[in-house]
């Protein structure tokens, strides 16, 4: 009887939690989307394209499209989705700036019950889960929710934090085992940004992989299939996927993966729109600010990764592998370094005082950060596994490299896996508040400069602000 009452309060108590988190974080956010549509109440930088486009679908014009977009018209049939019939109903106009905005507000709330809820499958064992990895489960949705560049769009009409919902819901569907409706997910979610195609990629890779990992685990205890005769285990492979039925698994990601190339090539290219400033480049140091990037934001984590790599670089077996890493990442920086336009001209994003203030003002800071990269790939590796890694890898190469533009809403989505890839049972409680504390201030930060710091520029009347 006493067992039975302690596993009621423990769960009483995990539940409290659980809904304290989800309505204070619903709260919070609400009441800072107030103050973001009080102090910009105009479209402010992209939403001049997003919201007016938007605008024009609400009127049921499908047919006009503005050149300037480059993705795909999800965001706005699912703002109408959304809001139109409760228009209709209220006979109130929804594509106002406030309303539009709420579209996202909503994705992210919606977005840490998903987070919360993939972290549940990815750490559940045989024996459940115990209450004390469900705090630290519950904590660490918080902490990816909060992650301030998806937070901070959280409260403007862009395409990141619905971009985000759909990847998220088409991982959480593909841990259930719901393969076709996750690869559906991963349709709309090409359907809000084209780029989501290489997360629809990894999600069907990873679904064969997990199969062939099996298969390679059954043959290494079999003397029956030598391993040196490549048709002898290549039809052994092909009949394991087939039993386990991989192929009815991956079908509905091929179809998708398939229409997006049939989509590329009617449109001859990826973007829909503003063609000549988003033309693919090979731009490999876009990977050594991403992983700069996450270390920042994986900051209480690396730790343990300072004190593995220290040991790796005083190992007289292994120095040498880093350091060809740090001249491989130096000839990188030399002869691959590339900066685009939008980086230099527009002082409304951090990118620009970044690269303005550091890369250009202070000579050779890219050689000096060369450490740090390699530090940061080091760290990165450390947080997952080889079969995950490997493929995360490919995925965000293909995601980043083309890109010449250093724009940290790039980041977003890579960052979120990688995060949600972290074995929450060896996480600190320390580690787990001081990231939540370093999210926090940087969203406070961001927020308060986007609120305070206002500017003009010469040739419009229109106020600036700084942002993500």
């Amino acid at each position: 009887m006493a067992k039975s009452e302690s596993r009621f309060s423990s769960f009483f108590t995990v539940r409290l939690f659980q809904l304290v988190c989800f309505v204070t974080f619903s709260l919070v956010s609400v009441l800072i989307s107030y103050f973001f549509n009080y102090t910009q109440p105009n479209p402010f930088i992209d939403e001049l394209f997003h919201i007016p486009q938007a605008a024009k679908f609400c009127k049921g014009n499908f047919f006009e499209w503005d050149q300037k977009i480059t993705t795909l018209p999800g965001l706005y049939l699912f703002s109408i989705g959304i809001f139109k019939p409760i228009g209709l109903l209220l006979k109130y106009d929804i594509c106002t700036v406030n309303i539009l905005r709420s579209t996202n507000l909503i994705c992210a709330i919606f977005n840490f019950y998903l987070i919360y809820e993939i972290l549940k499958v990815k750490n559940i064992s045989k024996e459940g889960i115990d209450q004390k990895s469900l705090f630290k489960i519950l904590l660490s949705a918080l902490n990816i929710s909060t992650f301030p560049v998806l937070y901070f769009f959280s409260f403007l009409y862009y395409t990141d934090v619905l971009s985000t919902s759909m990847i998220l819901l088409m991982y959480a569907l593909h841990l259930q085992s719901k393969h076709q409706l996750s690869a559906a997910m991963g349709f709309f979610s090409v359907v809000v940004r084209q780029t989501n195609i290489i997360w629809v990629f990894y999600i069907g890779a990873e679904l064969v992989l997990t199969d062939l990992e099996v298969f390679f685990e059954k043959i290494s205890k079999k003397s029956s299939i030598h391993k040196g005769s490549y048709l002898k285990v290549s039809q052994a492979m092909f009949k394991q996927l087939i039993s386990r039925g991989t192929h009815k698994k991956v079908l509905g990601f091929a179809v998708v993966l398939f229409l997006f190339v049939l989509f590329v090539m009617l449109n001859q290219g990826i973007v829909v729109g503003d063609r000549s400033s988003h033309t693919p480049v090979l731009n490999v140091p876009q990977m050594f600010y991403f992983a700069t990037f996450c270390l920042f934001f994986s900051l209480p984590y690396a730790l343990r990764s300072l004190q593995q790599f220290g040991k790796l670089v005083f190992s007289i077996d292994r120095a040498f592998i880093v350091f060809l890493w740090l001249v491989s990442f130096y000839y990188v920086v030399q002869q691959n370094t590339l900066v685009h336009q939008y980086t230099l001209a527009d002082n409304r994003h951090y990118a620009f005082y970044i690269w303005k203030r550091l890369y250009e003002n202070i000579p050779y800071f890219r050689y000096f950060m060369v450490p740090v990269y390699v530090f940061a790939f080091f760290h990165i590796m450390k947080n997952c596994t080889f079969k995950f890694f490997l493929l995360y890898l490919i995925c965000v190469v293909l995601c980043l490299v083309p890109q010449k533009l250093l724009e940290f809403r790039y980041f977003i989505l890579p960052y979120i896996l990688y995060r949600l890839h972290f074995n929450v049972n060896s996480l600190r409680w320390w580690e787990l508040a001081l990231e939540f504390v370093i999210n926090s201030l940087v969203n406070i930060a961001t927020i308060y400069i986007f609120f305070t710091k206002k500017f003009y520029w010469e040739d419009s009347a229109d106020i600036q602000r700084i942002m993500w």
